[in-house]
């Protein structure tokens, strides 16, 4: 009888619980698994190798072990503000070379600098790191003076980069007393962004972009930048500068997921120009925070796309929108769309990597009002 009503219990829990109440109900769970098994068990997982898992695993232990040190977190730390790659990640190659020597840090550092070798052979010389989401947090602090290490740089828990459930939530780790990995909590990005987390994973394929045109008032005249106005705000005329790179994210994790960091977009703009059909703008633009996207923020890249000259560039084009992961474009993606300007229906290829997120396309036309939203996926997008 006690089981049997122990089991009705379970189920009335499960399906009339709130949100939160499901989370604990999930930890309490996860308790008693081993780092490897709940690892293994979590929704999105794209670690098959069990070495290399194993590897990872060990990483983490190290890296919680020289975190008990506060030096060691001022470090991580202003690593992190110095966003070397474009993101607030610290590569444990460097770690190792910052702490060789250091006889606090010994077995860590000889540990860390085989396993490093041993992670990159397996993944084809993408460098293991420790992505820090906080540092995003804490930068606005130091703006504002209100930085404080002894009470904002605290021991941390650890996630893998690309392990999460169908909420988003990561599972997360400390050691215990024989310093082994234990679970701790199912960590969400506001947790991350509020408390000391530490992403564990190999970094992205992603090249490093920097394009000094973007987000500069002066973009206009340095970049390439036309004449051309309209004469209300909502509708075109022949000629008109055509910007562009204005986004909304509906669904943030959807893109790219907390523990890879910073969102990288590419926006392909196809249509025609004269009688053939080709692609007008092809654009990478450099990582931008996370926070710019937050609640649905609208955020501008600012750019500059052409001038829109019917007579040449038609009557519309087709914008579509990618997240880069991967710079080895070994993939083609074929844009379609059909004929105008006595141009028949024709269609042109881009290349990108397999990993990429396609994030959808819209066409663009040039009667559209310019207070058009464009929806696509996870994410809106407008001209202006």
């Amino acid at each position: 009888m006690k089981t049997n009503l122990l089991s009705l219990f379970l189920v009335f829990l499960t399906l009339g619980c709130s949100n939160s109440e499901d989370l604990e109900f999930v930890n309490d769970q996860n308790a008693d698994l081993s780092f490897k098994n709940l690892i293994q068990q979590t929704q999105n997982n794209p670690i098959t190798d069990i070495e290399l898992l194993s590897q990872y695993e060990k990483v983490m232990i190290e890296v919680l072990k020289m975190s008990k040190s506060q030096g060691f977190r001022q470090y991580i730390f202003e690593q992190a503000l110095e966003q070397k790659g474009g993101d607030y990640d610290v590569y444990i190659d460097d770690i190792v070379s910052k702490h060789k020597g250091n006889t606090n840090f010994d077995k860590s550092v000889s540990s860390l600098k085989q396993l490093s070798s041993q992670i990159k052979t397996k993944s084809d010389g993408l460098r293991p790191l420790v992505f820090y989401p906080k540092a995003e947090t804490l930068q606005e602090k130091v703006k504002l003076k209100s930085f404080n290490a002894k009470n904002d740089l605290n021991e941390p828990i650890v996630v893998l980069r690309d392990v999460y459930e169908k909420d988003y939530s990561s599972p997360g780790f400390t050691l215990d007393a024989n310093d082994e990995l234990v679970f701790n909590r199912m960590v969400t990005e506001e947790d991350a962004w509020q408390n000391d987390v530490y992403v564990i994973g190999e970094e992205e394929n992603v090249p490093y972009i920097v394009d000094p045109c973007l987000n500069q008032p002066q973009a206009i005249i340095e970049c390439g930048g036309g004449g051309g106005g309209s004469p209300t705000p909502t509708t075109r005329t022949d000629g008109r500068a055509e910007y562009g790179g204005n986004v909304q994210v509906i669904d943030m994790n959807a893109i790219e997921h907390w523990t890879a960091g910073k969102f990288e977009f590419r926006m392909i703009i196809a249509g025609i120009q004269g009688t053939a059909s080709t692609i007008i703008r092809d654009i990478k633009y450099p990582k931008r925070a996370r926070r710019n996207f937050k609640d649905r923020k609208w955020y501008s890249y600012g750019i500059f796309l052409f001038n829109w000259n019917t007579s040449n560039l038609g009557q519309f084009n087709i914008e579509k929108w990618m997240e880069i992961d991967g710079k080895n474009e070994n993939v083609t993606t074929t844009i379609s769309f059909p004929a105008q300007n006595g141009n028949p229906g024709i269609s042109v290829a881009v290349k990108s990597d397999k990993r990429d997120e396609d994030l959808g396309l819209s066409i663009v036309q040039f009667t559209d009002p310019l207070t058009t939203v464009y929806g696509i996926s996870y994410m809106n997008f407008k001209r202006n």
